[in-house]
């Protein structure tokens, strides 16, 4: 049986922490955009100190998602 538990707004699965729904829409999104441009996809990443999720792509575009789905475009 798994083991479930919410801290703080966060999802947490078996001690890991999940991405919000609105950040999984905005990860699509910027992932087709990325492929319509032809761009390599370097990294994804969720990370747990700040529950962002992190995307390098190409060499030079860095993109965080906040848990609201609000992008930010380095």
């Amino acid at each position: 049986m798994e083991r479930r538990t919410s801290v703080a707004g966060e999802n947490i699965k078996g001690g890991e922490m999940e991405p919000t729904s609105a950040q999984l829409k905005a990860l699509y999104q910027r992932c087709v955009r990325a492929s319509n441009l032809l761009q390599p996809i370097n990294l994804v990443r969720l990370d747990s100190r700040t529950n962002r999720i992190v995307m390098l792509i190409g060499e030079t575009i860095q993109i965080e998602i906040l848990e609201n789905g609000e992008v930010i475009i380095e």
